[in-house]
């Protein structure tokens, strides 16, 4: 595995691989599937909360490493080349136009899944269980679900990074100044901004991507849709890149309550066993706007 801050990660790896690979917690028992939320006009009606259109076209997808490497050491003493190396070279990509979440999934909308008996319950963390907070402790197999049973789809690794960067190549969703608790909920004079744990989500809103997602820095790394191959922008298509054809690890994107500043840079690529279901590991949804 790569990339997941060594502090944390290390310490605690055997029980979280423990815990995924144990026999998962069944739904107490089928309950009446809600009806989907009103969304704001021009927007799909799916469950889950409110959706932002990203519009056709093309955008410059990830980051010279040297140039990551330098900007890391704005930040850090631990920075390595070799973990940027995986986000050359710069590329242009055409997406079509597509829906996303404009949060991350909440835990009030993973439970709705799990009491409808179509998603499995999320591993449990005191303090994490708030119904605005985002869903963790869920796996990519569990956030694939529920997108599903909502009606839509994980994003692609490409969808994800357009939606945090924005048509103009954002050097962070909210522009060119650095990571703060003023944009992101992340370690910075305290993890969480000093909570320890998610915020709810949408607490931060001068952080807000150019199509009006929020979140996508902090608070919970996303599962997306794409297996992790190091090598794939070598090879990846130049319109609707879909990720690799087959991989043990899946990807994740935007750094979490628990991320320094360069964790949320939207090119860093980060990577997992799909098993993991941790307390900083979220997800949100995409639709592709011809199946709205």
């Amino acid at each position: 595995m790569k990339k997941i801050t060594p502090f944390w990660f290390f310490s605690l790896l055997g029980l979280v691989l423990l815990a995924a690979d144990g026999p998962r917690a069944e739904p107490e028992g089928p309950g009446a599937e809600p009806a989907p939320a009103v969304h704001p006009a021009g927007t799909p009606l799916k469950r889950g909360g409110p959706m932002v259109l990203v519009p056709a076209g093309e955008f410059v997808m990830g980051m010279k490493a040297e140039t990551a490497y330098e900007q890391c050491l704005q930040y850090s003493d631990h920075c390595r080349m070799e973990n940027f190396t995986d986000a050359e070279p710069v590329h242009k990509v055409y997406l079509d136009a597509f829906f996303l979440d404009q949060f991350e999934v909440t835990q009030e909308d993973y439970q709705a899944c799990v009491l409808a008996g179509r998603c499995p319950s999320s591993k449990p963390f005191a303090g994490f269980d708030g119904p605005r907070q985002p869903a963790v402790g869920v796996g990519w197999e569990d956030a694939k679900g529920y997108c599903a049973w909502a009606g839509k789809r994980l994003p692609t690794e490409a969808e994800w990074e357009k939606a945090a960067r924005g048509p103009e190549g954002r050097e962070y969703p909210w522009g060119k100044e650095g990571a703060s608790c003023e944009y992101a909920v992340m370690s910075d004079g305290g993890q969480g901004c000093g909570k320890k744990k998610t915020w709810e989500v949408g607490s931060k809103p001068a952080g807000a991507s150019a199509y009006g997602a929020l979140d996508m820095a902090g608070n919970v790394w996303e599962w997306v849709a794409d297996s992790y191959d190091k090598n794939y922008y070598r090879q990846s298509q130049a319109r609707n890149p879909t990720g690799p054809k087959r991989g043990e690890s899946r990807v994740l994107r935007g750094g979490s309550w628990r991320s320094e500043a360069w964790d949320l840079h939207p090119s860093y690529r980060m990577w997992t066993l799909p098993a993991l279901r941790f307390y900083n590991t979220g997800f949100r949804c995409a639709l592709s706007s011809k199946q709205e």
